[in-house]
């Protein structure tokens, strides 16, 4: 765990990306009311912006409003090591959180201000609870998995993928319990009551969330997605995911003692958790164009990981030396996976800034927010080129505004500073684009020409964004103009 946490702690004060400010505009700061009745798309994750709005409240430094976040991944790791422990053992449970706790795509999503993570970390610990025989029978702990499933619905939309996925699972725990007519009734109730809580907190917005959800596509988006999931997940070393599935013939080649057996249903979760959502959605032809969407897979990805590799070293241990002691493989195992992973967490953002100066990369393995995106450097910038009271106008493109605005706003600067009269002024125009830029988006937002902006020299670097600036004189807020 401590590897894994201290990684996500060095993500905390990371600027905010667009999507991220974006949701602390439009419904975080605008309040609780605003954030349960308003769903214009789908960046209001509602129940992670209810929690988010108290954080808010008390600072909008971005280590604080990343927050909740962190504590929802270090949860999602707890999580899988719960459900790894009790199925597969301690071993087992080492190496899954490891698998996760290294895995770049976990690491990008788990620590963004929206919820991803808490859609993981309930995942995770309604998974545990869906594979529990030992399950407490007092009402409180029922009521709670009621809650945790409605909010695993209110958090992302999309997460209805793995409602039936999760439920399922616990049909099949059901089904193999002394009463199973009782418990099949009884785990039908709760999860049918989770579901139902759900859209009984949707209510005011459901109908605009259902026309949002609807993208309609054709069967193929289903695999699609599921590849690029798989490949954004598995990124880094193909070839060592590739050989999790000798964990499943290991323990045929070197047998081990028939007291120790993994229950059946951490496969079966591994599967239905993995195909679960990729058949629903195959089924219902939904267009799915975002690889976050599906985060919570990496929860069963990070089980079967954990589970399958611990099986491997220990079937090598017992072929090899079956003297040596199962911490003795656990940890070479361990430093295999570190060692394999921790070099590509050191490279990734140097590979990343060489990828995104050739395309936009905002999803999946490739999210350009985490290397060299530094927004809230632009106010210094603006600091030292600006006097008191100059006028000013400061534009940027789609790609980039609402983090810009965010960082100004927070400095109690604007977007331009303008004569009260609104008459036209000589004022510095600065304009902040990243690589790829769209000039065009800048020209109507500044109402300059792109060729006029063109010939603005640039004035910093700050790695994913330029600022480049130059005076002109222009009327803030109308056409400036022809030059």
């Amino acid at each position: 765990m401590t590897v894994p946490v201290g990684l996500l702690a060095a993500r905390l004060d990371l600027d905010l990306w667009y999507d991220e400010a974006c949701t602390i505009q439009l419904y975080v700061s605008r309040g609780f009311r605003e954030i349960v009745t308003r769903y214009p798309d789908a960046n209001n994750h509602v129940l992670f912006s209810l929690i988010l709005r108290p954080f808010w409240l008390l600072s909008d430094a971005d280590p604080v409003l990343r927050l909740p976040s962190f504590l929802f991944a270090i949860g999602t790791l707890l999580g899988v090591h719960r459900i790894l422990r009790r199925l597969a053992g301690p071993q087992a449970a080492a190496l899954g959180v490891l698998w996760l706790g290294l895995n770049q795509m976990f690491l990008i999503h788990t620590i963004q201000v929206r919820g991803y993570g808490l859609s993981m970390c309930l995942a995770a610990w309604l998974t545990d609870w869906a594979t529990r025989d030992d399950r407490p029978r007092r009402a409180t702990s029922h009521l709670a998995a009621v809650l945790a499933m409605a909010g695993f619905l209110y958090a992302v939309p999309s997460n209805a993928l793995f409602h039936p996925a999760l439920a399922i699972i616990a049909l099949i725990r059901a089904a193999r319990r002394p009463r199973p007519r009782a418990e099949l009734g009884r785990e039908f109730g709760t999860w049918a009551a989770g579901a139902a809580l759900a859209v009984a907190a949707y209510a005011p917005i459901l109908s605009d969330v259902l026309t949002v959800a609807r993208s309609p596509g054709v069967w193929t988006d289903g695999p699609l997605a599921f590849a690029r999931l798989i490949r954004a997940a598995t990124f880094d070393a193909p070839w060592l995911w590739a050989m999790l599935p000798l964990g499943l013939i290991a323990p045929r080649i070197a047998p081990r003692a028939r007291t120790v057996r993994t229950p059946p249903i951490l496969p079966a979760a591994v599967l239905l958790g993995l195909f679960g959502p990729l058949a629903l959605q195959t089924a219902l032809q939904i267009n799915v164009p975002y690889d976050r969407t599906f985060c919570p897979a990496l929860v069963f990805l990070a089980a079967g990981a954990g589970w399958l590799s611990w099986e491997f070293a220990d079937a090598v241990r017992r072929a090899v030396r079956p003297s040596a002691s199962r911490a003795g493989a656990a940890a070479l195992a361990l430093l295999l996976v570190a060692a394999v992973h921790g070099p590509p967490l050191l490279t990734y953002s140097r590979r990343l800034a060489d990828v995104r100066d050739r395309h936009f990369a905002q999803d999946g393995y490739w999210c350009y927010y985490a290397a060299g995106f530094h927004p809230s450097r632009i106010v210094d910038v603006l600091r030292r080129y600006l006097a008191p009271h100059e006028p000013y106008l400061v534009a940027a493109d789609r790609q980039g505004y609402f983090s810009l605005d965010h960082y100004l706003h927070r400095a109690g600067l604007g977007s331009a500073r303008a004569p009260a009269d609104g008459s036209p002024c000589r004022a510095k125009v600065f304009y902040v684009v990243p690589a790829l830029s769209n000039l065009n988006d800048v020209a109507q937002r500044s109402r300059l020409s792109v060729d006029s902006l063109r010939r603005f020299p640039q004035i910093a670097d700050l790695g994913y964004f330029r600022v480049f600036a130059a005076e002109k004189t222009i009327r803030l807020g109308r056409a400036a103009p022809p030059e």
